[in-house]
């Protein structure tokens, strides 16, 4: 009598199973951290153009209706709201010209510090768009300008000597029309470039 021999089954070994789970292992090492560093810096970049183009809104509004910017502000539903002065109401803690001016903190997180009350009197000012809740703090400093009858900013124009010791800012410097804010900084005009 003849009897069958069962077939033999093929896998893997422990040492191939092994070298596999290593290599995977080295592969999500390698690439986690960088997509989890562009999955920040895309929430970042969102939160920024946000906030920009509400304080865009803003301005604009501000120019064309006569109020002041920090009253237009006040009407983008802020989470809160620093009447006197940014530093000394709590929203934040980066003290600067501009912290000690009136600020809001938006319902994204995002902070607008700087908001003069009266851009009748200081037409050409600056304000600092701060992301303050990631792990990372940046802040970003822009120009806006309130210059009534469409008085020229020409000034502005190709200075590279504009510089912010206390946050270590270099300005670009561009020319800012009445009713409209600009970055003058290079880290501010990287929000806008695509990776």
């Amino acid at each position: 009598m003849l009897t069958q021999k069962a077939p033999v089954k093929k896998a893997f070994t422990l040492t191939e199973l092994l070298v596999s789970m290593a290599i995977l292992g080295l592969i999500a090492t390698l690439t986690l951290p960088h997509m989890f560093m562009s999955v920040d810096r895309a929430k970042k970049r969102a939160a920024f153009k946000e906030a920009y183009q509400a304080l865009q809104e803003a301005v604009h509004t501000t120019f064309l209706e006569g109020k002041t910017n920090y009253d237009v502000i006040k009407t983008l539903n802020p989470k809160q709201i620093c009447p006197n002065s940014s530093l000394e109401d709590g929203c934040t803690t980066l003290d600067h010209h501009e912290t000690q001016q009136p600020g809001v903190i938006l319902s994204t997180g995002v902070g607008l510090y700087g908001l003069h009350p009266q851009p009748d009197i200081i037409p050409l000012d600056g304000v600092i768009i701060a992301l303050e809740e990631f792990p990372k703090k940046e802040y970003f400093y822009v120009m806006v300008n309130f210059t009534p009858n469409n008085q020229s900013t020409a000034w502005l124009a190709g200075r590279s000597d504009l510089y912010l010791p206390s946050l270590g800012w270099t300005h670009v410097a561009p020319v800012i029309r009445p009713g409209e804010l600009a970055c003058i900084e290079q880290s501010c005009l990287d929000m806008f470039k695509k990776d």
